[in-house]
């Protein structure tokens, strides 16, 4: 009689370290996703601010005393590229982060399909 009832003991410690697993193992998942909204969010003001610096000319460079008219539009011209290639950038970034977003969502759905004592950590 002991050995059974030390058996199914067993197996309910299993079952309840395997959903501490599972738990910790979803939030981590969680934190994961939220870094991941932060970086977006991040992301998103980092766009806005490049576009507001190509959008808005050093106001200095209207000084025709300090600066010809020939390095005024050479300065529009390398911040316009520059800004664009900032863009770009953050373009693709934020394309990583989208697939990075896919493979986790990925991810929290294989986590839901399979029980805890199918995986361990």
């Amino acid at each position: 009689m002991n050995t059974i009832s030390s058996s199914a003991e067993k197996r309910q410690e299993s079952n309840v370290l395997g959903n501490n697993t599972q738990l910790d193992f979803t939030q981590e998942l969680h934190r994961i996703r939220a870094h991941l909204l932060h970086y977006a969010g991040l992301l998103a003001d980092f766009q806005k601010t490049v576009e507001f610096i190509q959008k808005t000319h050093y106001p200095a460079l209207e000084n025709e005393k300090y600066f010809t008219l020939e390095e005024k539009k050479e300065s529009i011209h390398l911040m316009d590229k520059e800004c664009k290639n900032l863009l770009n950038e953050i373009a693709r970034l934020d394309m990583a982060r989208k697939m990075q977003d896919k493979r986790l969502a990925n991810v929290v759905q294989l986590v839901s399909l399979f029980p805890a004592s199918t995986y361990r950590c």
